[in-house]
């Protein structure tokens, strides 16, 4: 075997290889999301807002026992349908979480605020975090 050609190609090879890793690192960082992409918009409350969030919720489906089954049946539907991992549709995903988050807004909700009205400055900022998570969907799939 010939070392020149050898030599050369070792060279090409490292030549590839070193534009490659040029590229990978020439490229910018994914910027964040500027709303969260999470089924919730927890990443948005403070941990103040969580937790008093959570309080009201919890208050909320221990006095109606009804709320409280509807709930927690719409959440074992969310992890059944996640457990069957991709082959649920993106349709049928996206029914499930309408589904909950309609039951949520005009079941839920009404029976929070009765509870605290102070939670409507959360409630309003969960809406609009939804909001512009829905518009970056829409956005993403045009």
């Amino acid at each position: 075997m010939n070392p020149l050609s050898t030599f050369t190609r070792t060279g090409v090879l490292a030549l590839a290889i070193g534009m490659c890793g040029t590229a990978t690192f020439a490229q910018t960082p994914p910027t964040p999301p500027s709303a969260p992409t999470a089924g919730t918009s927890s990443t948005t409350l403070t941990s103040d807002e969580k937790a008093e969030y959570k309080k009201a919720l919890d208050q909320v489906l221990a006095a109606n026992p009804d709320l409280k089954t509807q709930y927690d049946d719409l959440h074992q539907q969310i992890s059944a349908q996640r457990s069957q991992g991709a082959s649920v549709s993106r349709a049928d995903r996206a029914a499930l979480m309408t589904k909950m988050a309609d039951f949520m807004t005009q079941k839920v909700r009404p029976e929070m605020l009765k509870l605290d009205a102070n939670l409507q400055p959360i409630f309003d900022k969960m809406d609009a975090a939804r909001k512009a998570r829905m518009n970056a969907a829409a956005a993403s799939q045009t």
